[in-house]
């Protein structure tokens, strides 16, 4: 099999990702791991889009932050992780770190048009330093990053072009956000791909997506795992549903591109699987400390919201 070169751009969600803080790390050991047990040959360049310094600059109006910020907390969505960071807002009504890092960087979003301006020409800017000519080109955008990357490809298609997409733990088909995205969610035509990882236990504003569009696919990617939100990032990059299509087709091109004709009799999606006779699936290659069954524990042994 010849060497297929694959450039990985990764957005992250809500939280802080400080420059150097090595949140991309696991992400990168689950992408590699999941397209080289496709295609051993295949040779994964990373880089992320990090833009928590752009919301420390933001300052948006304060009452349409607080309406929005209003919005989101009463959705039902948020009830569970919402009343849990609720509890933490300071004596005198000031936000919590914690919230305001979280729930609270959505509502920014929607509510500073700037912000929103300033965060496209950013991504414009990484991804045509960093996609070349050639190769494959994936963008994977978590939680908040579903939005800022969406926001930015409906404007401007031209950017995703013959790239793949992937959203997961996204919120960008949520009634509190829509608005701010036109008022109805279209496709991506000009994309090579565009896959949604949904879990329905994922508690953070996330929704399943109805595009209308041949490139578009809704992938299962249901986990479950101790604590709040079930929105772990890397949870859902290594998930069996995102190893067999996304990081298949990546990993192999159109050769990769799976029927949808049903599952084998293992019960997983299609017909092959390089890593059977004794290997794990990539889904379960995880280094330690994310060894174990994720409906047995949280891989962080904590509560995640990002």
């Amino acid at each position: 099999m010849s060497i297929r070169r694959v450039r990985v751009l990764c957005v992250h969600g809500v939280g802080r990702h400080l420059p150097g803080s090595g949140w991309d790390r696991e992400w990168h050991g689950t992408i590699e791991r999941c397209v080289c047990a496709w295609n051993p040959e295949a040779a994964c360049e990373f880089e992320s889009f990090e833009y928590d310094a752009l919301f420390e600059k933001s300052r948006p109006n304060p009452l349409t932050y607080a309406s929005a910020l209003a919005k989101l907390m009463g959705s039902a969505a948020w009830h569970g992780v919402g009343d849990a960071l609720k509890r933490r807002i300071g004596a005198h009504g000031e936000l919590s770190d914690q919230l305001r890092w979280t729930a609270g960087m959505v509502a920014q979003w929607a509510a500073d048009g700037k912000l929103r301006r300033a965060l496209r020409a950013a991504l414009g800017d990484v991804m045509n330093s960093f996609f070349g000519e050639s190769g494959e080109k994936i963008v994977v955008a978590h939680s908040l990053g579903s939005l800022v990357t969406y926001d930015t490809f409906r404007r401007d298609q031209s950017l995703i072009a013959g790239a793949r997409y992937v959203t997961f733990g996204s919120q960008i088909g949520h009634p509190a956000v829509r608005s701010t995205l036109g008022g109805f969610i279209a496709g991506l035509p000009s994309a090579a791909s565009w896959h949604h990882l949904y879990n329905p236990h994922d508690d953070v504003m996330t929704t399943p997506l109805d595009v209308r569009e041949k490139n578009f696919r809704q992938v299962d990617a249901t986990f479950s795992i101790k604590g709040v939100a079930d929105h772990d990032a890397v949870m859902y990059l290594g998930h069996a549903g995102a190893c067999d299509t996304v990081w298949r087709e990546a990993a192999l091109g159109n050769l990769g591109v799976r029927s949808l004709a049903g599952p084998d009799p293992d019960g997983r999606p299609g017909a092959k699987y390089p890593w059977r006779g004794g290997e794990a699936h990539p889904a379960e290659m995880r280094p330690s400390p994310r060894a174990g069954r994720a409906e047995d524990q949280d891989p962080r042994g904590r509560a995640t919201v990002d």
